[in-house]
């Protein structure tokens, strides 16, 4: 898979969670940009991880009140740290991809939040986005090596 077809994955579903209302009793959005940096840093070479973790960094930025390049910050950080463990890692295994999507969503909305100042409630909701982020992180790892396996070279 190309980081020119992840990148246009990244578009499409940036399309998608600004288009999704906030889910009823939790108030809070489905993110699927931290699962994309996930399966990111544990799929593609470095120099494609730092360009997509850029762009959805940054993405992510353009979507949200924060900073600019707070979220892309954050996003390079990570992925390169995912990265640089990913042969201890199998990213087979559905409870490595949930804590990989745990870990993008929880440090970036901490961070993200610590800029922009904590107001009240904000750590329940970004307790639950973080779930949701987590066990978002299978599906989207199952779906884009679904489309990886059917779209390789012949």
């Amino acid at each position: 898979m190309t980081l020119t077809f992840l990148i246009i994955i990244l578009l499409l579903l940036s399309a998608l969670q600004v288009r999704l209302p906030a889910l009823p009793g939790l108030g809070v959005h489905l993110e699927f940009i931290p699962a994309l940096v996930a399966y990111s840093a544990l799929t593609l070479s470095r120099p494609g991880i730092f360009a997509f973790a850029l762009a959805a960094g940054l993405t992510q930025d353009a979507l949200s009140a924060g900073p600019f390049g707070v979220s892309a910050l954050v996003y390079v950080i990570l992925a390169l740290l995912l990265h640089r463990f990913r042969g201890a890692l199998d990213r087979d295994l559905p409870v490595l991809q949930i804590g990989a999507g745990l870990l993008v969503a929880l440090v970036a909305g901490i961070v993200g939040s610590g800029v922009a100042g904590f107001p009240a409630g904000t750590t329940l909701k970004l307790f639950y986005l973080s779930l949701l982020s987590a066990f978002i992180t299978p599906v989207l790892f199952f779906a884009l090596d679904y489309l990886r396996y059917q779209w390789r070279p012949a």
